[in-house]
């Protein structure tokens, strides 16, 4: 019961500490026309963002190895979270729309390269369950 109370309270002032344009802050990108590309959604999505990255501001972010994959009428919704030193960052994605020809219509994100967070543990696993 502790641990559920100091985790929540961890939460919400990190989430408190957060500007409403930092908690929300996301870029569009519209219109791309992708050239068309083979494979999965995810080896395009992929593709694109190694490519297109540095203009989309992603360069610097650490990105998921698995993504989620939406079908959307004829086309597909790829999500992949953001990660920082190897952890998800809760709310913070990219996610892009690809047609059936295999082009990366719109790019949506709110991952940042310039966080700052320690990841280390303050405590010990066993101080932490007790």
């Amino acid at each position: 019961m502790r641990m559920k109370a100091l985790l929540s309270l961890c939460t919400l002032s990190i989430l408190w500490s957060m500007t409403p344009a930092e908690a929300t802050e996301a870029r569009w990108y519209r219109n791309l026309d992708s050239p068309p590309m083979g494979g999965s959604p995810e080896t395009i999505a992929r593709a694109f963002i190694a490519r297109e990255g540095a203009r989309m501001e992603l360069d610097g972010v650490e990105l998921s190895d698995t993504a989620r994959i939406i079908r959307w009428r004829d086309q597909r919704i790829v999500r992949i979270e953001q990660h920082y030193d190897g952890l998800p960052v809760f709310t913070r994605e990219v996610i892009l729309r690809i047609d059936a020809q295999g082009r990366v219509r719109t790019l949506t994100t709110n991952a940042r390269d310039d966080l700052d967070v320690v990841t280390r543990p303050a405590i010990s696993a066993d101080d932490a369950l007790e």
